[in-house]
């Protein structure tokens, strides 16, 4: 597919748990409260590896005596894990809603080596029409609850989010979107035939996957199936505080899958109001001005889609030094000032339908404060 923005490709830098202090209220009736604990429980049941403790699905309900506000679902990056929320999901709970954090397909996966570090990736979707059964089976989810629906997304979990919504237009209140990683495969396929070294440097796997040359010599399928990865993230999983669930290296087929599915994203923002579909889905995006893992041009594409849909969709720029993790402890760890008004901006926009800023055309800064 063509280009669909001017952003240029990148390198890359780098047991149900249910949280609940007793009996609370709750937005199902008996018949859906049974589909929703089969829908979890199939999506737990198709990752069929072994997988790391910080990987874990969560799932967290509103304490005894608050009222129940509806569902929340977390959709956190790719390569990470459901610890990215550790912090937002019990908070999120804590105010009335019954919270999902799910485990993206072929995620979470134990290692197959250490050092050096291989990662078992095996069931990472290759192709970008291999991630359309997660948002089906959020959108089920969601479906079954009544009061109020949102979605909270980081990186390639904000993709599948708009995804949702653009096949539900109607389903979904509102959704707080960090960091959507927007792009389309031809750009990054390019970038990998163009590249020499540079992405395709994996040390930690093996030497024999360094690319000395033009990369292009190799030819596409052997380029996508070499491995690429983030650049400190094994030092990042092992030593403390990082402790980071998730994957440090893959085959570049997966990235690209990632990428197609972005683009796919991009393209069909653009047709919602085409078709007659209307989105009711309040949407804030939040974006960092120094975030060189992601395509913000492309996030302002699907933001005018979404508002010549009907979408109220707002946009703001963290400044500069906010990484594209954002609010994740676990992946840059390291200590981050704008963390905690973050998390009052995601609960300031759900409960009091406060938007981190104006709707305006064009991204100012957030109005977020921090020493």
């Amino acid at each position: 597919s063509a280009a669909l923005f001017s952003c240029k490709p990148r390198s890359f830098n780098g047991s149900d748990s249910t949280s609940s202090s007793g009996t609370s209220s709750t937005s199902l009736s008996q018949s859906n409260q049974q589909k929703v604990d089969e829908i979890w429980l199939l999506m737990r049941a198709e990752h069929l590896k072994d997988i790391q403790p910080q990987c874990e699905p969560m799932r967290y309900v509103p304490p005894m005596g608050v009222k129940s506000r509806g569902v929340a679902l977390l959709l956190h990056g790719y390569s990470a894990c459901p610890d990215q929320y550790d912090v937002l999901g019990p908070q999120l709970a804590a105010a009335g809603y019954e919270v999902f954090v799910p485990l993206f397909p072929g995620h979470g996966a134990k290692p197959l080596s250490v050092s050096p570090r291989k990662d078992d990736v095996e069931h990472v979707p290759k192709v970008g029409a291999g991630w359309g059964p997660m948002v089906s089976r959020m959108n089920e989810l969601g479906g079954l609850f009544s009061g109020e629906r949102v979605l909270v997304g980081l990186s390639h979990g904000s993709n599948l989010a708009l995804r949702a919504i653009q096949v539900e237009p109607k389903l979904w209140d509102k959704a707080f979107l960090m960091a959507p990683k927007l792009t389309n495969e031809s750009a990054f396929l390019k970038f990998l035939l163009t590249s020499p070294i540079h992405v395709l440097s994996i040390d930690q796997v093996s030497g024999s996957e360094r690319v000395q040359d033009n990369p292009a010599d190799y030819g596409e399928q052997k380029i996508l199936s070499m491995r690429s990865g983030w650049r400190k993230c094994s030092e990042i999983d092992v030593n403390p505080p990082g402790n980071r669930g998730g994957f440090c290296n893959f085959e570049n087929r997966h990235a690209m899958a990632m990428f197609d599915f972005g683009g796919m994203v991009v393209e069909n923002s653009q047709k919602l109001a085409e078709r007659g579909l209307t989105v009711k889905t309040q949407v804030q995006f939040v974006l960092s001005k120094t975030d060189n893992g992601v395509c913000n041009d492309a996030t302002f594409k699907v933001l005018n889609g979404l508002r010549k849909a009907g979408s109220q969709a707002s946009v703001c720029m963290m400044p500069e030094g906010v990484p594209h993790s954002m609010f994740s402890r676990h992946d840059s760890p390291y200590e981050k000032a704008w963390v905690k008004p973050l998390f009052e901006s995601v609960g300031s926009f759900f409960i009091d339908a406060k938007m981190v800023q104006g709707s305006s055309a064009s991204a100012t800064q957030c109005e977020l404060t921090w020493k």
